[in-house]
């Protein structure tokens, strides 16, 4: 900005960046699970969406909102850092180059906003009677006392206009065509009455021209995304013409959201008393300016001379080969870290600014606009926790529609109507000491052996004599809601097992350890099966399932072990035979407003008793497993399997130069163990392979 000896602005200040582009989070448009915490996404039965998206150091979008919003940015200086005035006299001259167009342009923008406010204010008075003798086709007079103070009117940049009967408007006012322009001079001094003819005029052009008015080419709200969480509704929407503006206007022009003097939001609780709330709004941007920096030799001078690289460090010819452009000054400050140690980091800290000033381009930069996520974020606060936690799923209506600067002069624009829904997220407390038992009465039918040696046949299971389940109630939170629990429900997850023994726990049993970490615990999955529980009784133990009948209302009571049947889980009947799969139990609840809670692990109990026998056996598998009848296996053929007998061999890298690691491991072998410990190593088959009902694909070799 240039001014004159007595401070007085006499030019407009530069443009902050020669070029712009906007920014948008595109998570909003497109969530998933990677957008929110890891809790969240555990608790992904009882969450339905959410608004509060977790910072993301990978995208752009939280990148430059990370850098606009630090306190040692700014888009008043062409370096794009903010200077604190306090660490030398370059820091004081980037100061006052911060200050001067900081100044410059927000009391520019409050000008045009004051201007504007003005014009809505007049055009909202009364009209005043019209004086004896005037032209009763005149306009109407208004208050001249708001005239005098206005600073718009008084710079004679407001003037009304009538168009008499079958006459058109100035096509400079509804059109933008540069030919018919007017222009504009400006005074000398400011106790001129009029400009002089020796003044320069400048062309102007009408920006609310009539492509661009609500009333004739109303905008439309496209890409409307709402997401919602328990005390929390917010809405992205985009605001967009269908037929924007013709060639010749301004990107300003052709953006609806620069004609927007705000929206005007109705609010309405469909399930409740709540009264209506009407409110307006304007979504503000966030912008972050991002210079363009290269190495250049001025920066390989500075660095040698404030004696942050040697002047005969390689460094500075791998500086002085880099042909790239660094957008920002973090991808530049950091490209010099790189090559300088990290003892002198120090040092470019301390002369960044001039470091910055010699690698500075003089293209102008970017200016980027950060679009809000939401236009419209409404927040529930008078809710308390425990209001929150016995709230149903509420139903908002909300109608949004925009309104043109000039509301008294313009209809506002087309309303949009939609019902937006808050769920209750506050699950239930969980047992943690759940155990399932399975009780077993075996008689002597339960020992005998199925099948002879020759033919085998599938086992059949042993028949519990009792299922049930046992848990104590959680205690209370002594901080946060209480949250009644309407159901108790069982979860099993099935997995594959060997018969390589009774509850064998090897890596074919147990899985992958992903599978067992706590957060795949935390939600059930599509394939669990779920049996509701009756809630036990004052022994803390339930033998009861509710399950659901067609035709009647409420579940019905069911045995357990009859319910287990009915969802495949226990084999079911007359003999009921063996299959490969283990389960894993959980327990789960769910208030009364339907939320969910995570799975917890429920402890396994097999207790075992015989006809007439006192002493009770249990045991505490780590996967629940139906207890099959004994089987009697024929013994394979001598052909079949293999010992070898021999010293133990290990493998290891050779000796002298042969220990020395190349990349590859050629060098390693196996070689005698040290100790020498000998060593069994059995193979045999799973069937015998020359019988000619065994079939090849099911005899593998199984080593020990």
């Amino acid at each position: 900005m240039t001014v004159d000896g007595q401070d007085v602005p006499v030019e407009d200040p530069d443009a902050i960046a020669a070029g712009q582009t906007t920014v948008a989070d595109e998570r909003v448009q497109n969530p998933s699970e990677g957008a929110y915490e890891a809790a969240v996404r555990g608790a992904l039965e009882q969450f339905r969406s959410s608004p509060f998206f977790k910072h993301d150091p990978n995208s752009l979008y939280e990148q430059a909102l990370e850098v606009a919003f630090r306190d040692s940015t700014s888009i008043y200086t062409g370096t794009g850092e903010a200077a604190s005035g306090e660490t030398g006299p370059s820091d004081e001259l980037l100061l006052a180059e911060e200050q001067t167009n900081q100044q410059a342009h927000q009391l520019r923008g409050l000008i045009v906003q004051d201007l504007i406010a003005d014009l809505q204010d007049y055009a909202d008075l009364p009209d005043l009677p019209t004086a004896p003798g005037n032209d009763p086709q005149s306009l109407p007079p208004k208050d001249e006392t708001f005239v005098k103070q206005s600073i718009g009117f008084q710079m004679g940049l407001v003037f009304r206009y009538q168009i008499s009967a079958g006459g058109t408007a100035p096509d400079w006012l509804e059109q933008a065509n540069p030919a018919s322009a007017p222009s504009l001079k400006q005074r000398a001094d400011r106790l001129s009455a009029a400009p002089t003819a020796e003044q320069p005029s400048q062309p102007v052009r009408t920006f609310n021209i009539k492509a661009a008015d609500f009333s004739t080419n109303p905008p439309q709200f496209e890409r409307v995304q709402p997401l919602t969480d328990t005390n929390t509704i917010a809405i992205a929407w985009e605001l967009t013409w269908h037929q924007p503006p013709a060639e010749g206007c301004s990107a300003c022009q052709r953006d609806p959201n620069q004609h927007l003097l705000h929206y005007q939001v109705r609010r309405r609780s469909l399930d409740g008393s709540e009264p209506e709330a009407v409110y307006t709004l304007k979504p503000a941007e966030g912008v972050c300016f991002e210079a363009n920096f290269r190495v250049t030799e001025a920066v390989i001078n500075l660095l040698v001379e404030r004696q942050i690289l040697p002047s005969d460090s390689p460094n500075l010819s791998t500086l002085r080969d880099l042909q790239t452009e660094f957008p920002g000054s973090d991808a530049f400050l950091t490209a010099l870290r790189g090559q300088v140690p990290a003892a002198n980091h120090p040092l470019i800290d301390q002369h960044q600014h001039d470091l910055l000033r010699a690698a500075l381009q003089g293209d102008g930069g970017l200016l980027k606009r950060l679009l809000p996520r939401f236009q419209l974020v409404d927040h529930f606060t008078a809710e308390t926790l425990e209001d929150q936690a016995a709230m149903p799923a509420t139903r908002a209506q909300l109608s949004l529609q925009h309104h043109p600067p000039s509301t008294s002069l313009k209809p506002p624009g087309r309303p949009l109507t939609l019902v937006a829904t808050r769920y209750p997220s506050e699950p239930p407390r969980v047992p943690v000491d759940g155990e399932f038992i399975v009780e077993y009465q075996l008689t002597g039918n339960d020992w005998t052996i199925a099948g002879e040696p020759d033919q085998p046949v599938v086992p059949e299971v042993v028949a519990p004599e009792r299922i049930s389940a046992r848990w104590s109630n959680p205690i209370p939170l002594r901080d946060g809601p209480a949250v009644p629990v309407a159901q108790y429900r069982l979860i099993f997850r099935k997995d594959t097992t060997l018969p390589i023994g009774s509850y064998g726990l090897d890596s074919s049993t147990q899985g992958p350890r992903s599978k067992t970490l706590p957060t795949t615990n935390a939600r059930s999955l599509p394939t669990d099966i779920k049996i509701r529980l009756q809630p036990p009784g004052t022994d803390g133990i339930t033998t009861q399932a509710l399950v659901t009948v067609e035709g009647v209302a409420d579940p019905v009571g069911l045995a357990l072990q009859d319910a287990l049947q009915q969802a495949g889980i226990l084999p079911a009947g007359d003999a009921p035979q063996w299959r490969p799969e283990a389960w894993q139990v959980f327990l789960q609840t769910e208030s009364v407003n339907g939320v969910p809670s995570a799975l917890a692990p429920v402890k396994l109990l097999l207790q075992f008793t015989t006809t007439g026998g006192t002493n009770p056996e249990e045991r505490q598998p780590a996967q629940l497993e139906w207890l099959p009848k004994p089987l009697r296996l024929p013994l394979l053929p001598p052909e079949d399997s293999r010992i070898l007998v021999g010293l133990t061999h290990v493998p290891m890298p050779g000796l002298g130069t042969a220990a020395l690691f190349n990349g590859t491991l050629t060098a390693i072998g196996y070689r005698l163990h040290p100790a020498q410990l000998r060593l069994l190593r059995l193979r045999w088959n799973q069937g015998q392979a020359t019988s000619p009902s065994t079939r090849l694909t099911s005899t593998p070799a199984t080593p020990c």
